[in-house]
């Protein structure tokens, strides 16, 4: 059998004044149970640990989870926003006027920026260092630019306007400006008057033009609508399947790493137990030869305990006449300091 250890509250270990008396069956199976029990301490105090970086791991997971569904589900959106957001576009096509109005809001869009350029190179121009003659040619090629641009911008506005004018208000094609006159601001009435090309004919070429171009893009928007139909379900059946393998591929690594604690834990439960079953089975083995050797330090325990008891007998022997020579001492030397004081 292995050597015995004796511990103390501290989980020191320390020897036994009298080695021969741990060898006994008593003090082995109280060994065994000694280290068992010191083994079902650790594991416990193992398992906070464990299970505290279980928690911790499981709650990882847990945001993981929130922000891998957060980002799945704005690329599913994204993907049909691209496409809701082309057939949002041509839905302003979807009639003339709509058409004949964003072109017109187009046509306002540029002037603004037309103008807005204008004004920023000639503050631009001012701050510069150039000399004034530099400076004034430039502003006069400016005025230029900007005249053109803006003339071919009022043109293009005064004809689309006077189209969506005469088509809101008329049934026919036939682009009689006589019929919406009173509608004209001043202005355009004096367009028209100057202008060599603004004839019923002007008018029809260009509303036409428009009106192909405006079937075309709605056939792209059909197009675009029958693919969102069939994307969206697509898009919708593969979103929710691959949220779901995600979900449970997250539901899976928790289960695994909650498994994976519990059998840890099982594992070294059963180690200890059976430490302990292999223990008191060594012990039990050999028991006869625990036994014998039990007696004979029996024996050898009670010589060491009755030496032991003899030795204080002598010494409590001894300290009785010490004790009464001690006393006679005393009192001849106070019959001697009474004497000498007499």
């Amino acid at each position: 059998m292995n050597e015995l250890k004796l511990y103390n509250w501290y989980g020191e270990t320390f020897e036994s004044i009298l080695p021969s008396s741990t060898k006994n069956l008593k003090a082995y199976k109280k060994q065994v149970k000694n280290v068992f029990l010191r083994s079902k301490d650790s594991i416990k105090a193992n398992e906070k640990v464990e299970k505290d970086l279980y928690v911790r791991a499981k709650q990882k997971l847990s945001d993981n989870l929130k922000r891998e569904l957060a980002s799945h589900k704005v690329a599913y959106k994204n993907k049909i926003a691209v496409l809701k957001d082309s057939i949002k576009k041509l839905s302003s096509f979807d009639t003339m006027e709509k058409l004949l109005k964003f072109e017109i809001g187009k046509l306002k869009k540029k002037k603004n920026e037309v103008q807005n350029y204008a004004k920023d190179f000639v503050y631009s121009l001012i701050k510069s260092a150039d000399d004034i003659d530099f400076k004034i040619k430039n502003i006069s090629q400016l005025q230029k630019t900007t005249t053109e641009s803006e003339t071919e911008i009022f043109k293009k506005f005064t004809v689309y306007n006077i189209i969506l004018l005469y088509i809101k208000n008329n049934s026919d094609r036939d682009f009689d400006i006589k019929k919406i006159e009173h509608l004209l601001l001043p202005i355009e009435l004096n367009w028209l008057e100057k202008s060599k090309i603004a004839t019923t004919s002007y008018f029809k070429d260009i509303y036409y033009k428009l009106e192909n171009e405006r079937q075309k893009l709605q056939l792209q928007k059909d197009k675009l609508v029958a693919e969102y139909n069939a994307t969206y379900a697509i898009q919708k059946e593969i979103y929710i399947r691959e949220k779901n393998n995600i979900k449970l591929k997250n539901k899976q690594t928790i289960l695994q790493l909650e498994y994976e604690y519990n059998e840890n834990l099982k594992r070294k439960r059963e180690e200890a137990k059976k430490v302990k079953e292999l223990s008191l089975k060594k012990i039990e083995e050999q028991k006869e030869q625990i036994i014998s050797v039990q007696a004979k330090n029996n024996l050898i325990t009670h010589e060491i305990i009755s030496k032991a008891n003899n030795s204080i007998n002598r010494i409590k022997e001894i300290y009785k006449k010490e004790k009464v020579t001690q006393k006679l001492r005393s009192q001849i030397q106070l019959y001697k300091d009474l004497y000498i004081y007499i």
